[in-house]
């Protein structure tokens, strides 16, 4: 560094704690990265004050810095602040870059209207750089389209998707990923639409460019093996439904082992192909398989709250099985069936409750509402199947308790969980101390996850995630 030839505050010192706060980022050393990008932030304010160019970048750099914690309040706050000093200077290309930066977390956040209006203003500005047919014009059309499929306004998605391919396509090869990503967003679309035979041209399309861009054990593949196979499966086309689920099964168990969130995945896709044929036995392997692999070994988990790799894949696969044996029940009337599935909902009821704080994307938190009041139908529905078979109370008083458990609005607690503790009397400081640690809670927890997905995994990165949980427990555990 320059500091031993300029000192501690000269402008050269404070570009070379930007550059270290960037390593450092990349490296996952979090709490040094934030303090090299406080130390420039500092020192250019000080050598150029609070409204100079350099410091907007300052800025956007630790709004950067907290989008990649999932802090995403922190990180819209620096953005708007680096974005006010851009528009003082002036300066197109920075203005586009944070209008794009500030739609993305507002997108992640869900809200989607003001997501649009600053991916609008940034495709506006591009247009001004560059042209209207530019490649980040396509970005900006791509991440409109994923705004409005977001909103579940599928005709404007596939416009803007369109749109986004055909500029792609004049820069890029046939055979690129962003190419091939495009097709699955607009196959995506058509899913949603019910038009399969079209989904299904454009999952082929990016299948066949993974195949020509990645190595055959890519990751990708197995991903488009999955589409594929819940395509035909919402078409009841089973045997192509399984022949997709067995490729993506086989690819990333060759590739990464048993212990993998793709392999989670591939097995409970495999799973819901046998639940549909009918074939009960082998759906309840792969479901309990899934289970498995799941499991963390004893000494990856510090924590005894915090057992599994994918606590959402958990939940599909615990729903699966506890599917399988009613319906296997109904079948066969077997009282022992219907015993397991209501003992695996009263399981399903507590990893609810764990998973509910574990989420701090929108889109997630609404996938997980959806899930969670599926499953408490489900489990209603197998109260009273039971009650009718034994007229036992116990039943109905369990019903009753799930049907409260769906009436409590899971995905409104969710969002305002935080706000609701603020007309408790609780000080203002627990209170974003709490939303604090339940974001670092669910940060590292995903950085757990992505670690596990990987081929080759890195075991001190695992301990060390795994030791962040655990402090991050002991403290909430202190604040009740």
């Amino acid at each position: 560094m320059d500091i031993k030839i300029f000192g501690e505050e000269h402008t050269r010192t404070g570009n070379d704690y930007a550059n270290l706060g960037n390593t450092y980022l990349a490296l996952e050393k979090y709490s040094l990265a934030l303090e090299c990008f406080e130390k420039d932030l500092k020192i250019t304010i000080k050598n150029k004050g609070g409204n100079h160019l350099s410091t907007g970048y300052s800025y956007y750099s630790l709004g950067s810095y907290f989008y990649n914690l999932k802090q995403y309040e922190n990180s819209l706050d620096y953005n708007q602040k680096a974005l006010t000093i851009f528009n003082d200077n002036g300066s197109l290309y920075p203005i586009f870059a944070t209008y794009s930066s500030i739609g993305l977390l507002l997108t992640d956040i869900g809200q989607y209207d003001k997501a649009l209006q600053y991916y609008k203003k940034s495709l506006n500005i591009t247009n001004k750089i560059f042209d209207q047919n530019s490649l980040n014009a396509g970005f900006c059309y791509w991440n409109i389209g994923l705004v409005y499929e977001g909103k579940e306004n599928y005709k404007e998605a596939l416009t803007n998707y369109t749109k986004a391919l055909q500029i792609c396509q004049k820069f890029y090869t046939e055979s690129h990923r962003d190419i091939a990503d495009l097709n699955r967003n607009i196959g995506n679309v058509y899913v949603s639409t019910k038009e399969y035979k079209k989904a299904s041209q454009y999952f082929d399309k990016a299948l066949k460019i993974d195949k020509n861009v990645f190595e055959k054990d890519n990751p990708k593949h197995s991903n488009s093996y999955i589409s594929l196979s819940k395509l035909n499966l919402e078409q009841q086309k089973y045997e192509d439904a399984l022949l997709y689920a067995r490729k993506a099964l086989h690819l990333v168990k060759d590739a990464y082992g048993n212990k993998s969130s793709l392999t989670i995945d591939a097995l409970n896709q495999n799973g819901d192909v046998y639940l549909k044929q009918g074939n009960y036995e082998n759906a309840l392997l792969f479901f309990d398989k899934a289970v498995e692999v799941n499991i963390k070994n004893k000494e990856e988990s510090k924590d005894s709250s915090n057992q599994y790799y994918n606590l959402k894949m958990l939940l599909e696969s615990y729903q699966g099985k506890a599917k399988t044996l009613v319906l296997k029940y109904q079948k066969n009337k077997l009282q022992n069936d219907l015993d397991l599935s209501l003992k695996i909902y009263h399981h399903l009821d507590a990893l609810i409750e764990q998973a509910r704080h574990t989420f701090t994307n929108y889109q997630d938190k609404v996938s997980f509402a959806k899930k969670a009041k599926e499953t408490y139908q489900a489990a209603i529905t197998t109260g009273l199947v039971n009650y009718k078979q034994n007229k036992d109370l116990k039943d109905l008083g369990q019903s009753f308790y799930y049907s409260e458990k769906s009436k409590a609005n899971t995905l409104k607690d969710l969002l305002n969980n935080a706000n609701a503790k603020s007309f408790s009397g609780i000080p203002d400081d627990l209170i974003q101390l709490e939303k604090s640690l339940r974001i670092d809670k669910a940060f590292y927890k995903s950085k757990i996850n992505e670690e596990f997905s990987k081929k080759e995994r890195d075991p001190v990165k695992f301990t060390t995630y795994e030791s962040k949980l655990f402090a991050i427990s002991r403290k909430q555990d202190s604040l009740t």
